[in-house]
């Protein structure tokens, strides 16, 4: 399984268990000995998801960096997730792979609350600098 790393924590990420998109990342992290209260202390430090790198099994290779999400969306322990079904071609029989997996999804801070950053940042500067807005 690959590896996600947050900062200095390092989880089995499922098989096609993350993804990519321009306002979200999506996760979803193997449970093995994890509680859903660990993850939230790592994933609630803004240093740990400054930076997320996804690596190969090995740990040798850096397959993705992912930048800029910050805000969390969602955070939650599934049960009994199914990650992989397989079907023996004597039998016909049906095999599901599962296992407990958590959820980590964040998204990129939204216009509106970088708009109030942006205004707050300017009415400090204007007092500061004793200009009246």
């Amino acid at each position: 399984m690959n590896k996600i790393v947050f900062g200095n924590f390092k989880y089995d990420v499922l098989p096609s268990g993350f993804s990519v998109h321009t306002d979200a990342f999506r996760a979803l992290i193997k449970a093995d000995g994890i509680q859903l209260g660990d993850i939230e202390e790592v994933v609630s430090d803004p240093s740990n998801i400054a930076r997320i790198e996804i690596k190969n099994e090995t740990e040798t290779e850096v397959l993705r960096i992912v930048t800029g999400y910050s805000v969390i969306t969602k955070l939650e322990k599934m049960f009994d997730y199914v990650y992989d079904t397989s079907v023996d071609e004597e039998t016909g029989e049906i095999t599901e792979s599962k296992c407990d997996v958590i959820l980590v999804e964040l998204s990129v801070p939204g216009l509106k609350e970088q708009t109030e950053k942006n205004t707050s940042d300017i009415e400090y500067i204007a007092i500061m600098s004793d200009i009246e807005l």
